[in-house]
C-alpha cells in the first residue's frame, strides 16, 4: 500500500500566503500531473479561488472541466490546435508555423503569446516579438502575454532584472493581462504585474533553500507506505543487490514496499532517511525495484512510513541526491493513490 496524502488546508494556505503577499491574481500550474500531487484532486481544490489554471498539453486540459486554461506547450498539430479552439481553451503561440496552420483552419483561437527573454526555451524572441504580434493579432484572440524566468532560484541573480525589463520594453504598451513571475520570482521579487504563476510554493516546496525566508509554506503531500515484512539480519549478512550494506550487529530491517519503479530514487540507497514512530530511519541496502529496507527495531508488519512529507522535506532528499525537488516529485510511480484529507 502506497498513499499519498494531500492536504487541502495546507494547499489553500500556500494559496492564501502567495495571495496575500503578492495581492495578485494566482495561475495555479498543474502540469506533469500537478507536480506529482495529483491534478483533479489539486484543481478539485482550488477550482474556486482562481481565474485560470496553467497545463502543459492538451491531454492535461482535456481532464478539467474550467473556463480559462492556459496550455503552456506550443501545439503544431491541426487536429491539437482545431481540438483546442472546439473546447476553448487558451494555447501557447509562438511561432509563425502556428499561424500558418491557424488561417488554414480558418478559426479564430484563444492564445497567449510566450516572448522568449533570455531562458532560449520555447517562445517567440523578445526582438522579434513586435512585428509577431502585428501579424498574428488580427487572426487571433490574444489573452495574455507571458515570460519565464530562467535564474530566480539562484540566490546570485542579476539576470531576473535583465529579463524583466526586456519584457517590459515590449509589452508595455500593450492593453492585454501579462504575467512573467513563477514561484521563485515571486516569493523573492515584486515583478507581479497581473498574474503570477504558483507551481513548486502551491504544493510547499521551495525551489532553493535560501527562498524559505520569504514566505511560510506547507507540504501538501506526505507520502507513505507500509511495512510489508519485518525480520532480524545477523552480523556479518549482507542486504539487497549487490550486497551494498553489511550488518555491523544483530539487527532487526523491515522491508517497505516503496521501490525505484514508485518513485524511491536509487541514488538514495545506503543514504536517504524515513520516518516512522516518532524517529527517522536509515536505508540500508540498494533499493529494489518494489521494494526498499530500512531499520526496523520496534517496527511491525503493517506500519505505516513516511517516506517525505510532514517530517522529511523534498528539498532536503533533492539536496542529499545533487538533484532539484522537481524531479523527486514528478517521478512518482503509478502506483500510488492519492487521498485528499
Amino acid at each position: 500500500m502506497i498513499i499519498a496524502q494531500i492536504n487541502s488546508k495546507h494547499l489553500i494556505y500556500n494559496f492564501e500566503q502567495f495571495k496575500q503577499k503578492t495581492k495578485t491574481e494566482i495561475i495555479p500550474v498543474l502540469k506533469s500531473n500537478a507536480y506529482g500531487h495529483g491534478i483533479n484532486e489539486i484543481f478539485q481544490i482550488i477550482k474556486d479561488k482562481v481565474k485560470k489554471v496553467a497545463v502543459f498539453d492538451l491531454e492535461e486540459a482535456l481532464k478539467l472541466k474550467f473556463k480559462d486554461i492556459l496550455i503552456l506547450k506550443p501545439i503544431y498539430n491541426e487536429d491539437e490546435i482545431y481540438l483546442a479552439y472546439k473546447n476553448d481553451f487558451i494555447f501557447n503561440l509562438c511561432s509563425y508555423r502556428q499561424l500558418e496552420v491557424i488561417k488554414k483552419l480558418k478559426i479564430k483561437p484563444r492564445v497567449e503569446i510566450e516572448i522568449d527573454t533570455g531562458m532560449n526555451r520555447t517562445g517567440i524572441w523578445y526582438e522579434e516579438f513586435e512585428k509577431f504580434y502585428n501579424e498574428v493579432k488580427n487572426f487571433v484572440k490574444i489573452e495574455g502575454i507571458y515570460s519565464h524566468f530562467s535564474n530566480a532560484d539562484n540566490e546570485i541573480d542579476d539576470f531576473s532584472y535583465i529579463q524583466y525589463e526586456k519584457f517590459i520594453s515590449v509589452v508595455k504598451n500593450l492593453n492585454v493581462k501579462k504575467h512573467i513571475s513563477n514561484t521563485s520570482a515571486s516569493l523573492r521579487y515584486n515583478y507581479y504585474l497581473d498574474f503570477i504563476r504558483v507551481g513548486l510554493g502551491l504544493y510547499g516546496i521551495y525551489p532553493s533553500e535560501f527562498l524559505k525566508k520569504f514566505l511560510d509554506l506547507k507540504p501538501v503531500m506526505t507520502l507513505k507506505c507500509d511495512v510489508i515484512q519485518v525480520k532480524f539480519v545477523k552480523k556479518g549478512e549482507t542486504i539487497g543487490y549487490s550486497r551494498t550494506f553489511k550488518a555491523e550487529r544483530d539487527m532487526k530491517v523491515a522491508i517497505i514496499s516503496f521501490g525505484y519503479a514508485d518513485g524511491f530514487p536509487i541514488e538514495g540507497s545506503n543514504l536517504l532517511y524515513v520516518f516512522s514512530k516518532n524517529r527517522f530511519r536509515k536505508v540500508l541496502g540498494r533499493i529494489s525495484m518494489d521494494s526498499s529496507v530500512i531499520e526496523g527495531d520496534d517496527l511491525q508488519e503493517g506500519d505505516l512510513v513516511e517516506i517525505f512529507g510532514e517530517n522529511i522535506n523534498v528539498l532536503e532528499i533533492a539536496k542529499k541526491l545533487n538533484k532539484i525537488p522537481y524531479v523527486i516529485l514528478t517521478s512518482i510511480g503509478s502506483r500510488v493513490k492519492r487521498m485528499v484529507v
